[in-house]
């Protein structure tokens, strides 16, 4: 029996990075034969709790577990819980809180570690994610969602002299997969027809938005715009939505879709030449991975946690993520068509891992450290 910590993920309206884990490692582990439980954080007794029928509703939504596909029972003592969700904020325990209640049960914690970004934001959350990185020292397993921000945890750890805690943290990168939905392989491009692309994020700075619009209006005020580009996610900032705005007035061919299923999503990328990610910060970019699993080629910016994940491979990397970069690709892929054959080839080539091998190898990792 494992307890799958889903607190924000049974309340949040959307479906970002972090919740889509959430339901896919839930789900992938129930796919297991493992008995999951829905444990939330009970504000009045400040400790576990079963999630009610309306949290597992909603987690049911996007590819969830099935609402009667839970076990309704507290874990026994010395059972896992997986923590996925950003232990971060006003709206969550704090870690030590966390740490006392699993203490109080004799259970064991294991935490997907996604990364370090908000420590360089000023402010509160830096603040907020210290303290929850201090946190993961003093949990039993944290699995990293890759090297680099395996190392970045170390380093972080390091400075404050705790490298020699007993937490086994190790590298597991996440699933290409989306669930439920079978992988799909790459057809050729052809240049006769404008191309169309997909860009799927939350709409947030570092997502690097403006300078996507930016490269698409030189492009069209060089008679060099050859190209739609469909824009999926949460609209999380309101000054990148002005600039989204700012940009269809202008009559760039941008449409903006907002929140989508799985389902639709999956379409759109049937429908799509290639996708694009210029992100200027990531922990990972699942849905560069996502894109790949849909045969679709991305764009995507050099940070070092995706490349850590997908090389050259089935993505066209950007040197830079400036707005004369950006256009200078784009200008390049509607110009040249081998380029375009080559990445509809590697990107069927490539090796994309399922939830249910993701499950599989964490399970294995539990079985290690309770059999050493």
């Amino acid at each position: 029996m494992i307890g799958i910590y889903c607190y924000h993920t049974s309340r949040f309206p959307h479906n970002t990075g972090i919740q889509r884990c959430v339901r896919a490692i839930a789900t992938a582990l129930h796919n297991q034969g493992e008995l999951i439980v829905p444990l939330v954080w009970n504000t009045i007794t400040n400790c576990f709790g079963l999630a009610n029928q309306e949290a597992r509703v909603h987690l049911s939504l996007w590819g969830g577990p099935p609402v009667n596909s839970w076990c309704l029972q507290m874990p026994p003592r010395g059972s896992w819980i997986v923590v996925i969700e950003l232990i971060s904020g006003p709206n969550q325990p704090s870690q030590s809180q966390l740490k006392a209640s699993a203490d109080q049960y004799a259970w064991k914690l294991l935490a997907v570690f996604h990364d370090d970004i908000p420590l360089s934001w000023a402010g509160i959350s830096a603040k907020y994610h210290t303290k929850y990185m201090l946190g993961l020292a003093h949990y039993n397993m944290v699995l990293a969602t890759s090297r680099s921000t395996r190392t970045a945890l170390e380093k972080f750890w390091d400075q404050y002299g705790l490298l020699s805690v007993k937490t086994k943290l190790t590298a597991l990168t996440l699933a290409a997969e989306i669930p439920a939905v079978p992988r799909k392989y790459s057809q050729p491009i052809s240049l006769s027809d404008p191309l169309r692309l997909l860009f799927v994020g939350s709409l947030e700075p570092r997502k690097n938005h403006a300078a996507l619009f930016k490269a698409m209006a030189w492009l069209q005020a060089h008679s060099e715009l050859f190209f739609n580009i469909v824009l999926v996610g949460w609209p999380n900032d309101i000054k990148v939505l002005a600039k989204l705005e700012r940009a269809q007035a202008i009559g760039l061919p941008v449409v903006y879709e907002g929140v989508v299923s799985d389902e639709y999503l999956a379409e759109l990328y049937g429908t799509c030449n290639l996708s694009i990610y210029p992100s200027l910060l990531e922990g990972f970019g699942l849905p560069v991975l996502e894109s790949c699993w849909l045969g679709t080629p991305c764009i995507t910016s050099a940070v070092p946690a995706l490349l850590d994940q997908i090389g050259v491979t089935g993505c066209y990397v950007l040197d830079k993520v400036d707005w004369f970069s950006i256009a200078s690709a784009l200008h390049d892929l509607q110009k040249k068509q081998d380029i375009l054959l080559q990445l509809n080839d590697n990107v069927n080539k490539m090796e994309l891992k399922s939830w249910h091998e993701y499950a599989a190898k964490l399970l294995s990792y539990i079985q290690e450290y309770d059999n050493p």
